[in-house]
């Protein structure tokens, strides 16, 4: 995957919830980090003192984490979430990183076990099935 690996990423704003890969290995492992501000969508219509980055955003963020494993010639679709466990919550002005790592590929299916922390404190983790599209095994 040549250049920036987020070009790779299908997702725009205000959709997309990676902002820079700190580590990238094509297939092994991806970190990622994603600022969380009180200035995104996720905090249209909530309170204003209510600044959580909601759980699904979380898991979303790891997903496409996940999905930057997918070789550069294909696409990624999120297969399945497995293992699933939010530890803490996320606020604005936390820098969430993401790290992705490959576990096994069997065909189109990619499973990757994927982690969030804040300040080093794990607060989600995952498994992440992966189903790669459009690519040349």
């Amino acid at each position: 995957m040549g250049g920036d690996p987020l070009s790779h990423l299908p997702h725009a704003y205000p959709f997309r919830f990676v902002d820079r890969i700190l580590e990238f290995r094509p297939g092994e492992r991806v970190v990622a980090l994603k600022n969380v501000t009180s200035d995104e969508m996720f905090a249209v219509g909530y309170s204003p003192d209510v600044h959580d980055y909601p759980p699904r955003l979380i898991l979303e963020s790891m997903a496409q984490t996940a999905g930057l494993l997918n070789p550069a010639d294909g696409v990624a679709y999120l297969g399945q979430l497995s293992g699933v466990r939010i530890l803490r919550d996320v606020v604005a002005g936390d820098r969430l990183r993401i790290t992705a790592c490959d576990i096994a590929c069997l065909g189109e299916i990619r499973r990757v076990s994927v982690f969030a922390e804040v300040d080093g404190v794990r607060v989600a983790e995952a498994e992440v099935d992966v189903i790669q599209r459009g690519f040349v095994s």
